[in-house]
């Protein structure tokens, strides 16, 4: 049975050999992670590169993640795969230059707090619209701290 799951998941990965990633051919999710289908008829579907990791390592604990050492979403090589807490993936995209931190001016803070006061739009409408984390809005919805350009 487990060869059966295994010969299914390399069927949807090409390899790169000039980076040695794997990259994943199959569907994706939004942010572009790989996503694949346990049971193989869309239900039970998991990130790509976790189940890879689960597959060629074993269980991944509990909270934590798995990192891409080559910074490609797409990669499910367990050898460019690594295990690391929140805090960890946050430092890694840091690292990597993958988070740019939104800044925004005080009209744009009194929109998003008047958009979200009509319930008009939802959290991720407005997330898309000023292209920040839903999370960010919140903390502006809230009134916590938020980054201000002058």
């Amino acid at each position: 049975m487990k060869s059966k799951i295994v010969k299914r998941f390399l069927g949807k990965v090409s390899i790169d050999f000039d980076s040695g990633c794997w990259n994943w051919m199959a569907g994706t999710y939004k942010d572009d992670y790989g996503m694949f289908g346990l049971d193989g008829k869309g239900s039970g579907i998991c990130r790509a590169h976790r189940f890879s990791w689960e597959l060629f390592n074993g269980d991944i604990p509990t909270g934590l993640c798995v990192l891409h050492k080559c910074d490609n979403r797409k990669c499910v090589n367990p050898d460019h795969l690594f295990i690391g807490t929140k805090k960890d993936n946050t430092h890694d995209m840091i690292y990597k230059k993958r988070w740019s931190v939104p800044r925004f001016t005080d009209n744009q803070v009194r929109e998003i707090r008047e958009m979200h006061a009509t319930g008009e739009y939802t959290y991720r409408e407005m997330s898309n619209i000023y292209n920040a984390h839903i999370s960010v809005i919140n903390k502006i919805v809230r009134g916590a701290s938020y980054l201000l350009v002058h």
